[in-house]
């Protein structure tokens, strides 16, 4: 029965005392207005310093409101607690984010005018009019046995010599540079206007064994 009685004593004051603080609230509250309105109106016999009594009655106020908040919070898990305030931050770091993405617009890439390069004409190449003409033999020109042509000119000179110890007493010799092979000495006979006079000695040289052609001087 005492601890019964103790408990509800306990409580009965805890509950006057939130009841006392509530009317000096709302005392100081009313009396605060009443002479913000003599003030205003000038009819007030004595000046207040209206903001130190604004500073004391904020003061009350979060007096109370912590003491009530300290009651509260007895039942309260931190763990929740934690978790929405975490959620409160990220929800504040994701506005800015998303505010500042604006989607830029698409540069559209245009095409730069080509220059237009003008096509190079081939050069005309003059040909030179000597070289096209073709030397034409002469119409006085007759012709030759050519018995060999060698490389070795003493060679050359030996089957000259024994040709006209055979009686082919019209042999020579005559050296001519060719094109990418030097210096070749040919062995001929004789000299003849028409090709037909060379008949007798063609023949006569075959017979010897030797190879001739009738060349043009």
């Amino acid at each position: 029965m005492k601890k019964g009685e103790k408990r509800s004593k306990k409580k009965v004051a805890g509950g006057k005392g939130t009841t006392t603080w509530v009317c000096v609230i709302f005392f100081v509250s009313a009396w605060m207005f009443v002479l913000g309105i003599f003030v205003g109106r000038g009819t007030a016999p004595v000046k207040f310093d209206i903001e130190n009594l604004q500073k004391e009655l904020a003061a009350l106020k979060e007096a109370v409101i912590k003491e009530g908040q300290g009651r509260f919070k007895i039942g309260r898990d931190p763990a929740s607690a934690k978790m929405e305030l975490g959620f409160y931050e990220a929800l504040k770091e994701t506005r800015p984010s998303v505010l500042h993405k604006v989607k830029q617009p698409v540069r559209k890439k245009t095409a730069l005018p080509q220059k237009k390069t003008k096509a190079r004409q081939p050069q005309k190449v003059e040909k030179s009019t000597s070289s096209s003409k073709q030397t034409k033999p002469a119409a006085d020109a007759g012709f030759t046995i050519q018995v060999a042509s060698l490389k070795d000119m003493k060679v050359a000179a030996e089957l000259s010599e024994i040709l006209k110890k055979k009686g082919y007493q019209t042999a020579y010799t005559v050296s001519a540079k060719i094109p990418g092979r030097g210096v070749w000495h040919r062995v001929r006979i004789g000299h003849f206007k028409n090709r037909s006079d060379v008949g007798d000695i063609l023949d006569r040289l075959k017979k010897d064994k030797y190879k001739p052609i009738v060349v043009q001087e």
